[in-house]
Order: C-alpha cells, then sequence, then structure tokens
C-alpha cells in the first residue's frame, strides 16, 4: 500500500524521481531511479506532516519541501538527514480571527485548526486535528464564558459543530449540519451558524437541534451578531451561482443583514471579480470587510471607504477591544492590526 502526495514530486537531472509518500514501511520521502526501483531516502517525523511543494537542489543535490502544518522549509539529504530552513512564526494560511476577553488573539488556519497569538507575537497551537479545510471555510466563535464554538466543514468529512472549553477540551454538539461556514454567539448567549450546503441561516438549540432562521441565502460564508441582534450573514449573488468557473467554491460578493423573522436586506456588494469570508462589525454598527488587497468599512449611513490598502489577499477581519481592526492575509500568512 502507498499513499503518494501528488503535489509533492521532483526530480533530478539523472532521472531520479523524489516524492513524499505514505507506506507500509514508513512515511517519508523516497526516491524511484529509472529502473524502477524504489527507495525511503528520509524518515518523516513522528507528528509532522509530509513535506510538499517538493523542488530539486542540484548545487546541494537535496529535495526542499515544505510542511505547511508549521510554516517550516526543509531540506532532505540523500543521508537521509532533515534540516530547517527558515525560522517560521508558525501562523499558518490564517483566515477566521477573533480576540478573546483577555486579549489574545485566536486564527482560524486552513488545515492547521486553531492558533493562539499572544500580545508579543507568540504562536501556538491551541486546538489541532480539527476539520478546517476549504471550501467553504470553517470559523468559531468565543462566548462570554471563553468557550469557543468551533464549525468544522469541509469536502468529504463529517461535518459538526464543536464547543472547545478554555482548556483545549472539546464537545461535539451536532452533527445534524451540512456545511458550516460561519458561526457567531448573540449577547444573550444563542449561537447563530450559516450553513453554505443548505443555503440557510440556523440557531442551535441546547440540545443540539437546529431552527430554521432564514432561508434561501445563496451559499453563506460567514457570519456576524450585530448590535439590536441583527444577524449579518455573506452570500453569493444568483450570478455567482451559475458561474462555470466557480468550480466547487462558490464566490461570494454581497453581506445581507437582517433580524429573525424578517427579509435580509443587501448592505454590502463587493466589486466584480472580488469575494468575501470573514468580516466585523463594531458596536456602533460599522461594518469591516476584507476584500483582497483592501480592507473597507461601511458605516452605519451606508458610506464605504477604504481605510487600508497592499494586503496580497485579506481573509479574515475582528474589532479589538483597543479599537483596531485585525485582519488576516491568507496570502502570505500574515497578520496585521489597522489602528
Amino acid at each position: 500500500e502507498i499513499y503518494i502526495r501528488s503535489d509533492a514530486l521532483t526530480s533530478d537531472a539523472e532521472g531520479n524521481l523524489y516524492f513524499s509518500a505514505y507506506t507500509d514501511g514508513g512515511a517519508g520521502v523516497y526516491r524511484l531511479d529509472p529502473g524502477g526501483t524504489a527507495e525511503l531516502i528520509s524518515r518523516n517525523p513522528e507528528g509532522a506532516l509530509l513535506p510538499f511543494g517538493l523542488s530539486w537542489d542540484e548545487r546541494e543535490r537535496r529535495v526542499i519541501g515544505v510542511r505547511k502544518e508549521s510554516g517550516e522549509l526543509v531540506a532532505v539529504d540523500m543521508d537521509g538527514s532533515i534540516s530547517v530552513l527558515n525560522a517560521p512564526s508558525g501562523l499558518i494560511t490564517p483566515i477566521a480571527v477573533e480576540e478573546s476577553s483577555d486579549g489574545e488573539l485566536l486564527v482560524n488556519g486552513d488545515e492547521v485548526g486553531l492558533l493562539r497569538i499572544t500580545e508579543d507575537g507568540t504562536v501556538t497551537r491551541f486546538a489541532a486535528g480539527i476539520t478546517s479545510y476549504q471550501p467553504p471555510a470553517a470559523d468559531f466563535a468565543i462566548a462570554a464564558d471563553r468557550s469557543i464554538y468551533y464549525s468544522e466543514a469541509a469536502p468529504g468529512f463529517t461535518n459538526r459543530i464543536i464547543r472547545i472549553d478554555p482548556a483545549g477540551e472539546r464537545t461535539v454538539l451536532t452533527r445534524d449540519v451540512g456545511a458550516p461556514a460561519g458561526i457567531d454567539v448573540a449577547p444573550d448567549g444563542r449561537v447563530f451558524y450559516a450553513d453554505y450546503a443548505h443555503d440557510a441561516v440556523y440557531e442551535l438549540e441546547p440540545d443540539g437541534s437546529s431552527r430554521l432562521v432564514e432561508d434561501g441565502i445563496p451559499s453563506p460564508v460567514g457570519l456576524k451578531v450585530g448590535p439590536q441582534g441583527r444577524i449579518w450573514v455573506g452570500s453569493a449573488s444568483a450570478e455567482d451561482r451559475r458561474n462555470p468557473r466557480a468550480l466547487g467554491e462558490i464566490v461570494n460578493s454581497r453581506i445581507l443583514r437582517f433580524a429573525p423573522g424578517e427579509a435580509p436586506e443587501i448592505v454590502f456588494e463587493a466589486d466584480p471579480g472580488r469575494s468575501i469570508s470573514f468580516f466585523d462589525i463594531d458596536e456602533a454598527g460599522a461594518l469591516y470587510v476584507p476584500d483582497g488587497s483592501r480592507l473597507l468599512r461601511r458605516d452605519p449611513s451606508g458610506d464605504i471607504d477604504v481605510i487600508a490598502r497592499g494586503f496580497v489577499n485579506a481573509r479574515g477581519a475582528a474589532v479589538t477591544a483597543g479599537g483596531g481592526i485585525v485582519v488576516t492575509d491568507y496570502g502570505v500568512s500574515a497578520l496585521y492590526t489597522v489602528r
């Protein structure tokens, strides 16, 4: 039995093929010579994912690869030794971000789970082994008791909503969901989530059941409960849904707002070709939207301004207690504070 990573292949000038693979003989980097003989060059360390994006370094005669879960650039020598070539911060492909009541930042990274970032910039893994692949995208929300509600959603996995207590212990709240891609806790403690698969917003009941709040919302991603208890949710347009180039991940180009029991209204529409992931609302009702290379602000009157530029792929935003806006940049694995 052998499982080869399709994104982890390279070759040298002599025709040897190098690849990362899981096999009965051990996970690691293998070499396949022109005659068809395969051998394990370097065994992968326990607990680390296989490197991908392999490249052959002709001068040093070694294989270079990346471990996505740690951000490490690694070199694999032909004697089997592995060396780390960079000094990664640990912040990997950040998407959703929230600030806890004690001022720490929690970031959800694609494939790596929840990361905790302290004021001095130290990054630690808070919860690993949870489903956070995309599309659509996993989200989380922090309750008043510092517990975390996390919406696990990814193609091919059992999607569910879990609660993570401050110590990191997890409880499954429900598996009766489609693809939860946005979640928030209202001031009164109620939990709402957007279901990408069912085109709807639900309230999660204490017994684990879900109560329909609003349906007919195309491919919702991102949800916030704002002032006066109104729900803000990202949504696709009819044109987005018909786009044959979507390839399973719909471009979400608008944000809807509604109070439970009322019809949703469009309060924000992105420029053509831009997509919305996760956003936030401040106490005055101003909306902050990461928009690719920009951070946009919609004030309560409806006026929209660009308040920051220069991002590669801004995906998440959170209003902090200090009055700043924290923005995740998925394109360069960076976290910014906009003051």
